[in-house]
């Protein structure tokens, strides 16, 4: 029986793991300020749980860039993914991350 045959690089840097270990502790940290936003019925403290989720989305983003860096399947992969992504909406006027008005709360959680 031949060997495998595989056509991609594998990238062993250390480096990698602990980028990835970060990675997923931003997920984690974003998905929990978001349930505590959604959660609360205290309109400023939802707005003080949505910044502090945006900011972990920078940080996603950051980790992302220098894996990115580091490991080409990586960024072939990301790369190839985004430009499969021709649905998106557009986003909203300001940029990532920056609703045109503010935190995006529901008005309801007062």
């Amino acid at each position: 029986m031949a060997p495998y045959q595989f056509d991609e690089t594998c990238t062993l840097d250390e480096r990698l793991l602990a980028l990835r270990e970060d990675l997923i502790g931003e997920l984690v940290a974003i998905n929990q300020y978001q349930r505590h936003a959604m959660e609360t019925r205290d309109r400023n403290l939802a707005e003080v749980f949505c910044h502090a989720m945006n900011d972990e989305k920078e940080h996603v983003a950051m980790l992302m860039h220098a894996i990115m860096m580091l490991d080409p399947v990586q960024h072939r992969r990301m790369m190839e993914m985004m430009g499969q992504m021709p649905g998106l909406p557009p986003m909203p006027p300001g940029g990532p991350g920056m609703p045109p008005h503010g935190y995006n709360v529901p008005q309801d959680k007062k």
